[in-house]
């Protein structure tokens, strides 16, 4: 497989090794294990190739994965749900995949040469997906009976990020704005923030009281839930941050506690009070941040690092003190990253 893969990314004009093309994403499913996917995960996952040196790809999608799942990295591409479902867009595709059962349950289809999927989430409970498109819808499926539940317009651009808090879903897009939807209502839209530039990351806090909203200029904002506000509306708090504001979660015992990691020229660990506004503690990693997790049963932070090692480490929260590293692969090597933790 790992011959197969390395003729078939530099017949598609991918000149370094697989190992170059490692996943920028952590997932963690409901039970508390976690994943990280590499190249050859999703390769394996999906079965492309029927045999060893075969060049066609099973579900002809190879190029559309490489490209939306891999290289896009300022949008959210996958999303693992309650029922242990794993959604990944591909192109004008989503995918899901179930975990339990080890293989593809089925695709949904926008049916549309012109937009890709941009960005999906799972509804807390139930089979609802939201998917984000690149020309600014938010639609609405219903997995189980792989229809289209209902499409919300108010964007007009890549919709790159969305977020749930029960029954209002907000969206951010590539123009800075935000919007919010109440999906029980015919008028959907019902309210609107903004940042002056796109928007890379969106988190309801646990307890739904308050949204992140990160931006490719380095700004994390906190906002109240409130969903009827207009732009005018400023934040509770605004922190500043040397890269893009993507990899970031909220604390699920301290509701007032929100981490991020910095991106490639940053590589720092920052956890914030967002009563104060104020940087509780921070530390250098000297890598990319790609993804963050808080582990609640362990009262721990979990990091998942692109250039230039591509680990995983866990830090103490307290401390911010590294407890342990998953190293990724070696600049020359073929091994996969193919890791399942359980902590």
């Amino acid at each position: 497989m790992v011959s197969s893969a390395t003729s078939l990314l530099q017949d598609i004009g991918f000149e370094h090794q697989p190992s170059f093309y490692l996943s920028r994403v952590l997932i963690s499913e409901p039970s508390g294990a976690l994943y990280t996917c590499s190249l050859f995960n999703f390769l394996h996952m999906f079965d492309l190739f029927r045999n060893v040196g075969h060049r066609v790809c099973q579900y002809g999608f190879l190029l559309k994965l490489l490209l939306f799942c891999f290289f896009f990295t300022d949008l959210n591409l996958l999303d693992w749900n309650a029922q242990n479902s794993v959604a990944i867009a591909l192109d004008a595709s989503v995918c899901i995949w179930s975990t339990e059962h080890c293989r593809l349950m089925c695709e949904i289809h926008m049916n549309s040469n012109s937009k890709y999927a941009s960005s999906i989430a799972w509804i807390k409970d139930g089979s609802c997906l939201a998917v984000g498109t690149s020309d600014g819808e938010v639609q609405l499926w219903d997995i189980e009976t792989r229809k289209r539940l209902r499409n919300m317009c108010g964007h007009t651009s890549v919709v790159g990020a969305l977020s749930w808090n029960n029954h209002i879903l907000s969206s951010g897009s590539r123009l800075g704005f935000i919007h919010h939807y109440d999906v029980r209502m015919a008028h959907h839209h019902i309210g609107s923030l903004r940042h002056t530039k796109s928007i890379s990351g969106l988190k309801w806090s646990p307890d739904g009281c308050r949204l992140a909203s990160g931006s490719s200029d380095g700004i994390l904002n906190i906002w109240p839930n409130d969903p009827n506000t207009t732009f005018r509306c400023r934040p509770l708090q605004s922190m500043v941050h040397p890269t893009a504001v993507k990899a970031m979660d909220w604390c699920p015992w301290q509701s007032e506690i929100v981490a991020v990691g910095g991106g490639m020229t940053d590589g720092v660990v920052r956890v914030w009070d967002i009563n104060n506004g104020n940087c509780l503690r921070s530390t250098e990693t000297k890598s990319q941040i790609c993804s963050l997790l808080w582990l609640a049963c362990s009262k721990e932070i979990v990091t998942g690092h692109g250039l230039p090692k591509n680990q995983i480490v866990r830090w103490d929260f307290h401390s911010l003190t590294r407890k342990a590293e998953i190293k990724g692969l070696l600049p020359k090597t073929l091994s996969p990253i193919s890791t399942v933790c359980a902590f």
